[in-house]
């Protein structure tokens, strides 16, 4: 509740809504093997905020949706390390449907991610509930499945970019682990959120 800033300033959303259920199409980050423009420039936001994706969404839930601003670390400006993106701030998207970050869903940022902070701050559901552990977070909070599969735990993608290479982002592994990543160009199964 009241997370999530209402694009022009005017406020804040009262309350984001994440979907229970993965959309039974999968979707590709961008038509190609790269995270260079980030969350901002990737075909998957434009899918969910003007085309197929934002499309699905029934006319009368379109209406009610506000764009909120979501910050990403966008990769455009050089960076090919996670030190190096340690030194950038992150920038806002105005986004209508989106996909969490991985520091929105993480309890604390485990050490070789710890770039992405700024990428937004925690969800109150996800407090408690995805730890870090002796490695990265795992938790059974994170499973989800496309309903045309029910029962099928799947992956899922997250918007943040992986630190140490210009092809993949960061993803939910497995269903139950923070520790995932994937190249932009292949198709992963979508969690919106509004």
């Amino acid at each position: 509740f009241n997370h999530d800033d209402i694009t022009g300033g005017v406020g804040k959303a009262g309350i984001t809504w994440q979907f229970v259920d993965l959309l039974n199409a999968k979707s590709a980050m961008s038509e190609t093997a790269t995270n260079i423009g980030g969350w901002r420039d990737s075909a998957l936001r434009a899918s969910m905020n003007e085309g197929a994706i934002w499309k699905q969404a029934p006319k009368t839930l379109q209406t009610d949706i506000l764009a909120v601003d979501k910050l990403s670390k966008n990769r455009d400006d050089g960076t090919k390390t996670s030190s190096e993106l340690n030194d950038i701030a992150a920038t806002a998207t105005s986004d209508r449907l989106w996909i969490m970050s991985y520091p929105e869903i993480v309890d604390n940022l485990h050490s070789s991610l710890a770039c992405l902070e700024g990428e937004g701050a925690q969800y109150e559901y996800w407090n408690g509930k995805v730890p870090i552990t002796d490695n990265y977070s795992y938790s059974n909070y994170l499973r989800k499945s496309q309903p045309s599969v029910p029962g099928v735990i799947a992956s899922w993608w997250m918007r943040s970019i992986s630190p140490n290479d210009l092809t993949s982002y960061r993803l939910v592994s497995g269903g139950y682990t923070s520790n995932g990543s994937m190249s932009a160009q292949y198709e992963n199964c979508v969690c919106p959120c509004f």
